[in-house]
């Protein structure tokens, strides 16, 4: 926490921010990965949600036709 650095010369000094920065740095590297990992999640379940939305159209417009030809034959 930094209360009991003043004991420790320089190139200890350097050595504990030389890990503290590559633990910053593997600490940031996996946050990346994991927010890299749920982009491609999110973009997987949109696109998933985007095909199902197509299909719901597709089926729309086939029970409108169909709602059209009935109303053909049935007479007013």
């Amino acid at each position: 926490m930094g209360e009991e650095l003043s004991g420790l010369s320089m190139k200890e000094l350097q050595n504990l921010e030389n890990q503290l920065e590559m633990s910053l740095k593997g600490v940031k590297l996996k946050k990346e990965q994991i927010l890299t990992d749920e982009i491609k999640e999110l973009n997987h379940k949109g696109n998933l949600i985007h095909q199902e939305n197509l299909d719901l159209y597709k089926k729309l417009n086939i029970l409108f036709e169909e709602n059209k030809e009935l109303q053909k034959k049935v007479p007013i």
